[in-house]
């Protein structure tokens, strides 16, 4: 057993009285998270993939600018219930956010916590609007009333519509 022990485990001095646990099976990431380009109203799914990403360790999932905290492992710690995260054997963590909207765009970060440092990697999520219809009518006769129509659709709410006269 000790021969095992050996081989998987060493420690540090990091003064005279003290000894830090450090695994000679650090994490490492495979690949990056990949940045996104999504239309709003879809599912954004940011993948995290690394080796060593062992139960032992926290992997931890941030929205960045401002930064806030999003999930700790499994579980999430915002309160926006479109966030999940969900992960195979260890080696890939998603984070997913549905419904996506233009303020879910920015950065993400991906970050595993072990022995005491991290390491981290970004992607940024793009947000496509949806395309926006204008239908424009004008009618009038001479002498008589004008008409102008202007015709939005997929606006989104909240959406302000203003006329505005160009000429005198």
């Amino acid at each position: 057993m000790a021969a095992v022990a050996k081989t998987l485990l060493a420690f540090a001095v990091t003064s005279v009285f003290t000894y830090e646990f450090v695994s000679t099976y650090s994490p490492i990431f495979v690949g990056e998270v990949k940045n996104l380009t999504v239309n709003e109203g879809e599912t954004a799914s940011f993948t995290c993939r690394g080796e060593n990403l062992t139960k032992f360790r926290q992997i931890g999932w941030y929205r960045l600018h401002p930064r806030k905290l999003l999930s700790i492992g499994l579980t999430r710690k915002s309160d926006d219930p479109r966030l999940s995260v969900v992960h195979d054997d260890n080696m890939k963590w998603t984070l997913q956010i549905t419904n996506v909207t233009r303020y879910d765009q920015g950065r993400y970060q991906c970050t595993v916590y072990f022995n005491r440092t991290s390491i981290s990697q970004v992607a940024h999520l793009y947000v496509r609007g949806p395309r926006y219809e204008r239908v424009n009518t004008f009618t009038a006769s001479f002498g008589g009333t004008a008409s102008i129509t202007c015709e939005e659709k997929n606006i989104p709410q909240h959406t302000e519509v203003k006329w505005l006269r160009l000429h005198k």
